[in-house]
């Protein structure tokens, strides 16, 4: 059902998903980690997958808690747990990869698999951020996650995940004072780091995530004026269209894997 699912028919599969009924909570649970795996394979159909699991969540039984005096186990509940676990996993490979780019060059796949890490990463910070934006993760949860990402000296793929995020909640989070103090605060702590010097007087972060904090500065003070903070997922009809724009400009380009097709998509879209 998942492999079908796009903004035109996304009412049909949600009804089937529906009714598929779930018998205990390690069925919710691969049900869960198979939408992540969705997500993070196709980041854009993040806002459809989001309004599925708004339907789900209300649709979808309560389980009894597994210990005495816990709250029972829902599939809000479930998702938003597995959206730690996720953090936690982002934060240990940030580290891994700090030390796993000092081995061998005979590791020849070692920068394809960092991509695909980054990838996923980059489209669960997004896909959490529209789930705030859609109340099913809470604004304190969405503060706490910039704020251990940024954290100490964040290596530059943390503050990359930071950005991604930003971009996804900063307007929602601008519509209330209470969150436009969160907001300010994270927003501080990257204009530190965007002039931060390391201890040889070089520029702590790249130029790249330089201007990406200044861009996102800027779009804050402009009111968060952009279309891609407030876009829809493109349906079918408009990715074939990019798609055959972009063969038309390099008619002699060989044709691409679906991995590639999905990254130059992602890229048009951000």
């Amino acid at each position: 059902m998942l492999n079908k699912i796009c903004p035109e028919n996304r009412e049909k599969i949600i009804e089937q998903l529906i009714q598929t009924r779930l018998g205990s909570v390690e069925e919710m649970e691969i049900v869960i980690n198979i939408i992540f795996c969705k997500v993070t394979n196709d980041p854009h159909y993040c806002e459809t997958y989001v309004d599925m699991i708004c339907a789900l969540s209300k649709a979808y039984p309560e389980f009894p808690p597994q210990n005495e005096g816990e709250a029972p186990i829902d599939f809000r509940r479930m998702l938003v747990n597995t959206c730690q676990a996720k953090f936690e996993d982002m934060l240990s490979k940030v580290e891994e990869d700090a030390t796993d780019v000092m081995l061998p060059a005979a590791l020849a796949n070692l920068q394809e698999i960092l991509l695909k890490q980054k990838c996923a990463a980059m489209a669960t910070m997004k896909f959490v951020g529209h789930l705030y934006v859609r109340q099913l993760v809470a604004a304190p949860v969405i503060a706490r996650v910039a704020g251990e990402l940024l954290e100490g000296s964040p290596a530059e793929l943390q503050v990359e995940y930071v950005l991604e995020l930003l971009r996804a909640v900063g307007w929602q989070f601008d519509s209330t004072k209470k969150n436009e103090a969160r907001l300010s605060s994270v927003l501080v702590r990257l204009t530190c780091l965007k002039t931060m010097k390391s201890g040889d007087r070089k520029p702590y972060l790249s130029r790249r995530l330089q201007f990406q904090i200044q861009d996102l500065l800027d779009l804050r003070a402009n009111g968060w004026e952009k279309k891609a903070f407030k876009e829809e997922a493109k349906t079918l009809d408009s990715l074939r269209e990019d798609q055959a724009r972009e063969d038309a400009q390099a008619p002699g380009r060989p044709e691409r894997g679906a991995r590639g097709t999905r990254q130059t998509r992602q890229s048009d879209q951000r």
